[in-house]
């Protein structure tokens, strides 16, 4: 079920419940808002299509994240092992299960840049060399559970939102060569790549001070005091996050023109995520079709919900 999808086109519904506002009831342009994201591992998958046996799974019970926050590989009593870790701490291979919270600004020019974009969770990949007698990781489940609080004005929090995307990853071989080989140095370490699926990741927009573009990952609507919506929309940005070369989705077994990241052999290849928020002036015009659109969703899902 692609929940991030579902989410993104009722999101006016439930922006407009949470915060108690209507047409005739708007509200100002929310130029400041706070953020709590708890991000975690859903599901996992290994190489041998074992339900995950092979994968050591960890977090920390008690904590304020609940879930796992590691996945490791590789030799049990090896050392260091393969592991991907959300928000590690000064140990990257061990986890803080802590919550992520940060402010971010409303950009309303137009442009992005890395200003605009607050902090949320570090995913960490430890790569390291490993047997080929073990089973890798070879699919994961992320799940990242935000709440959005409008802090400028101060209307409260938004229903929880929920992305889920799935992590298709490949461990390459060290003696590959070629374009098998998508980056380091064949024999002592080829990079190791990660692809995602199921996040229906919108147009990317250029940040104009960083290498990296950014992705849309929401959108919804609020009423504006002048009339019409205003349209809000939310980026990811990642270093090291874009399209990768066809070659190197090929020996991940994705399809050309996918998303991903790769990560160097041999050390701890640490990612933080950024996002930002922009907002648009919608006449009341040409919100009608994103209604109507809200609307039949709505039915369509209402529908499915009864036939299954």
């Amino acid at each position: 079920m692609k929940l991030a999808t579902q989410l993104k086109q009722v999101a006016l519904v439930s922006v407009l419940s949470v915060f108690g506002v209507s047409a005739a009831n708007a509200v100002p342009l929310i130029t400041q808002w706070g953020s709590e994201q708890e991000f975690e591992f859903t599901a996992w998958e290994d190489t041998n299509g074992g339900g995950g046996d092979d994968i050591f799974a960890s977090g920390a019970s008690g904590s304020n994240v609940a879930g796992v926050t590691k996945l490791a590989w590789g030799s049990p009593t090896g050392s260091p092992r393969s592991s991907i870790v959300i928000n590690p701490g000064v140990d990257p291979t061990q986890p803080t299960n802590a919550l992520v919270n940060s402010n971010v600004t409303t950009s309303t020019d137009g442009v992005l840049q890395l200003a605009d974009f607050g902090l949320g969770p570090v995913l960490a990949h430890n790569n390291f060399a490993i047997s080929n007698a073990f089973q890798t990781l070879d699919t994961a489940t992320g799940t990242d559970y935000v709440v959005l609080e409008a802090l400028a004005p101060p209307l409260g929090a938004l229903a929880p939102r929920v992305l889920t995307f799935g992590i298709n990853f490949a461990e390459t071989n060290n003696a590959l060569t070629g374009d098998a080989c998508p980056s380091g140095n064949p024999g002592t370490g080829c990079s190791d790549i990660f692809t995602l699926s199921g996040l229906d990741l919108g147009p990317e927009v250029d940040v104009i001070d960083s290498d990296d573009d950014a992705f849309q990952i929401d959108q919804f609507l609020i009423p504006a005091d002048g009339g019409g919506f205003i349209k809000y929309t939310v980026y990811l940005l990642a270093e090291g996050l874009g399209f990768l070369d066809n070659a190197v989705c090929s020996v991940a077994g994705a399809e050309d023109g996918c998303i991903g990241l790769i990560t160097l052999e041999g050390q701890t290849n640490a990612f933080q995520l950024r996002f930002a928020i922009t907002a648009e002036e919608i006449p009341e015009p040409a919100t009608l079709a994103l209604f109507a659109g809200s609307l039949l969703l709505m039915l369509g899902l209402r529908r499915r919900k009864h036939q299954s």
